[in-house]
């Protein structure tokens, strides 16, 4: 029993020690100063190879006498792939650069950039991208059943699916030629599903050869084609048909259109129109605004010299919107017209 605190003791006085040697050999890790970002573009299709490269290496402590540049790894979570692209003391001709292929799975991709060496904590940078599948039987854009009639333009070969009513006919696509106009939020990888938007001036500029902007009184007798009662005043919202004109659209297997009770997304038309709301213009800088709340497309209807007309389907109702807007600070989806020849 005498033999216990002794015991007790020369336990505790071990533990001490070994409280101290830690202590002593804790390591105090320096920082790089900067951060190696990178850029990638915000949707990227399957299929395709990209490189990318940080835009600097980052730099040593001002305290640091050392001069060696510092390693580079990448990391792709979702791939499971993580590759050491330059080490510590590589000259500078080994570059900093990853190369890699974007998978054929409809996933978003978040990828880190790395920088390290000896004596300092890593230094990393990441940013996502959205996979998409924009051409073969499968592609991210799914639930749009598009009219088998197609045309083709001229200018960039571009094939489009078009549906005829009361006289006319309608593409039921947004128009994508990339002459002029706004991407999706400004990825060109996305106008072969969605189109693109413009200004007024360039819509009335932009539709392929032998097409046009409809006017209201066309767009009357289209809408009347498939709803009733029929509508007698263009230049008003229509009561009723937005539904008739909806896509049940799934992007990535996402749903575009929002449920809700007052209207059904039956495109009945074939019109096909999907929520990519519009692009708010101001002097050289532009946003994207009401994505998934409303589609909207120009009319080659003027209400003055500063502003035309458009029309508008929201979410929420089964009518169909007649506004004005600025001609040159609004860019908008826009679909062609012409006569229909037998």
């Amino acid at each position: 029993m005498r033999v216990r605190p002794l015991f007790f003791l020369a336990t505790l006085l071990v533990l001490a020690s070994a409280c101290c040697k830690e202590k002593e050999e804790e390591t105090t890790y320096l920082s790089f100063t900067g951060s190696p970002e990178f850029t990638i573009e915000s949707f990227v299709r399957t299929g395709e190879t990209l490189t990318i490269t940080p835009k600097e290496l980052v730099s040593r402590d001002a305290s640091d006498t050392k001069t060696d540049l510092p390693g580079c790894y990448w990391y792709i979570s979702q791939l499971d792939r993580r590759d050491t692209v330059r080490r510590e003391g590589d000259p500078a001709s080994v570059p900093a650069s990853f190369t890699f292929t974007i998978p054929d799975s409809l996933q978003t991709l978040t990828i880190l950039c790395g920088m390290f060496a000896e004596g300092y904590s890593n230094a990393t940078a990441s940013a996502s991208c959205v996979v998409v599948r924009t051409r073969g039987g499968y592609s991210s854009l799914q639930g749009v059943d598009y009219p088998v009639t197609l045309i083709r333009d001229g200018r960039d070969g571009r094939l489009y699916h078009y549906t005829t009513a009361a006289g006319l006919d309608w593409m039921a696509e947004n128009l994508a030629y990339a002459g002029k106009g706004y991407s999706y939020y400004d990825s060109e990888v996305l106008d072969d599903l969605f189109g693109r938007y413009y200004t007024w001036g360039e819509a009335q500029e932009s539709c392929p050869e032998g097409w046009r902007l409809p006017t209201n009184e066309e767009f009357l007798a289209f809408n009347n084609a498939y709803s009733s009662p029929a509508g007698t005043n263009a230049m008003t919202t229509f009561k009723q048909g937005a539904g008739a004109h909806m896509a049940n659209a799934y992007f990535n297997s996402t749903r575009m259109w929002e449920y809700w009770p007052d209207v059904e997304p039956r495109n009945t038309s074939g019109f096909s129109l999907i929520p990519l709301g519009y692009v708010a213009i101001q002097d050289t800088d532009h946003v994207h605004m009401e994505v998934l709340k409303y589609a909207l497309f120009w009319t080659a209807d003027e209400r003055d010299a500063e502003q035309a007309y458009f029309r508008s389907v929201y979410m929420k109702y089964d009518t169909i919107g007649c506004e004005p807007g600025y001609k040159d600070y609004m860019a908008l989806n826009v679909r062609c017209v012409r006569d229909h020849k037998d």
